[in-house]
C-alpha cells in the first residue's frame, strides 16, 4: 500500500505500509471529532499500547541507525528540533484534518486518527460524518458498505500522514538515506537528504528528497514522485513535484507544520503551483482505539 505519495512513501512499522500522493488533493468544512466507538459502527478491539520500555527501545534503534550516516544524522537532528521521537510516540495517535485543494481539481477533506506506532488510520469525510475509510494494518475499508469517499482508500488512508509526520516517519526499518546536493528555494540554501524505501516496504517505490533549514534542521520541504502499484500498474511513476512546508504549530511539544503547497519539478527548479494544503484541528489521542474494519464496512480488495 502506499502513503506518503512520491517520495513521502514509509513505513512507520515493519508491519506497516504507505501510501503516497496522488497528482491531486481533496475539499473543506469543519470537521467533527471521531469518538472511540460511533453510534453507528460496533465498538472496536482495545489497542495493546506500547510502554515506555518499548517507546525506548525503539527510539535507541532509531538513534542508532540514524547517527550511522551522515543523512540520518541530519534527519536525527531535525527530529530533535521538531520535538523528539520519543514524544511523537508517547502521543500515541496524531488526529488532525487535512484539505487538500489541487488547482483546477475536485479537494479532498478528511478529519482523520493515526496510530503513530503502528500505522494504521481511520478518516472521516468532513463532507458527510457519516462516511469514514481506513487502513487496519492488513486491509483498507470503507463504511457504509456502498459509499463513495472520492479517492482510493489504500492509497489515501496514509498518505497525509507520511507528509505531515516528517521527520519522524524517516527512521523506519525499511528506509535507505543519503546526502544529497544542497538546494535554493525562494532565495534561501537548504541541506538535503534523499530518502528511498528497500525492497519489500510498502506498496510503492516512491523516494523523498528532503529540505532541511541549514540553522534550525526543521524540514522546510520535500521531493516525491508517485509510483503506487494502483495507479502504476506496470511501473513508473508520476512527474516528480515539490511540496514546501510552511508555518508552524507546536502539539504537546511537538512542532508541524500549518500549510503546504506542492509545485512541479523540472529536474533542477520548481515550475507552476499545482496544489495549496493545510493542517488543522491538531492532537494526540492516546485513548483512540478505533482502528479496526468495522461490522458495516466493506474491505477494498487489491490496489
Amino acid at each position: 500500500m502506499s502513503h506518503f505519495v512520491i517520495l513521502l512513501v514509509t513505513l512507520l512499522a515493519a508491519s506497516c505500509s504507505k501510501p503516497a500522493e496522488m497528482p491531486v488533493e481533496q475539499p473543506k468544512d469543519t470537521a467533527p471529532a471521531i469518538t472511540a466507538a460511533e453510534s453507528d459502527k460496533e465498538p472496536l478491539t482495545q489497542v495493546t499500547s506500547q510502554n515506555s520500555n518499548d517507546v525506548d527501545a525503539r527510539v535507541a534503534a532509531t538513534k542508532a541507525k540514524l547517527l550511522a550516516s551522515p543523512g540520518g544524522t541530519i534527519i536525527w537532528e531535525s527530529m530533535e528540533a521538531h520535538g523528539g521521537l520519543e514524544n511523537w510516540y508517547k502521543g500515541k495517535n496524531l488526529k488532525f484534518r487535512y484539505t487538500s485543494e489541487p488547482i483546477g481539481k475536485e479537494a479532498k477533506d478528511t478529519t482523520q486518527v493515526v496510530d503513530l506506532w503502528n500505522a494504521r488510520a481511520v478518516h472521516t469525510l468532513v463532507s458527510d460524518p457519516s462516511i469514514s475509510f481506513g487502513w487496519d494494518g492488513a486491509q483498507a475499508w470503507v463504511s457504509p458498505a456502498g459509499a463513495e469517499v472520492g479517492t482510493n482508500p489504500r492509497f489515501w488512508s496514509l498518505t497525509p500522514y507520511y507528509f505531515v509526520g516528517v521527520p519522524f516517519v524517516l527512521g523506519d526499518g525499511g528506509t535507505q538515506v543519503s546526502v544529497d546536493t544542497p538546494v535554493e528555494f525562494e532565495g534561501k540554501t537548504y541541506d538535503t537528504v534523499r530518502v528511498t524505501f528497500a525492497d519489500g516496504t510498502g506498496d510503492a517505490s516512491d523516494f523523498y528528497v528532503v529540505y532541511f533549514d541549514q540553522e534550525t534542521r526543521r524540514v522546510a520541504g520535500l521531493r516525491y514522485i508517485v509510483s503506487y502499484k494502483g495507479f502504476f500498474p506496470d511501473g513508473g511513476h508520476s512527474p516528480e513535484k515539490f511540496k514546501a512546508y510552511e508555518g508552524e504549530q507546536d502539539i504537546d511539544g511537538i512542532k508541524l507544520p500549518k500549510t503546504f503547497r506542492s509545485f512541479k519539478w523540472d529536474g533542477t527548479k520548481t515550475g507552476e503551483l499545482v496544489s495549496n494544503t493545510s493542517m488543522s484541528d491538531v492532537s494526540f489521542e492516546p485513548e483512540f482505539s478505533n482502528f479496526d474494519v468495522p461490522k458495516d464496512a466493506r474491505v477494498v480488495e487489491g490496489y
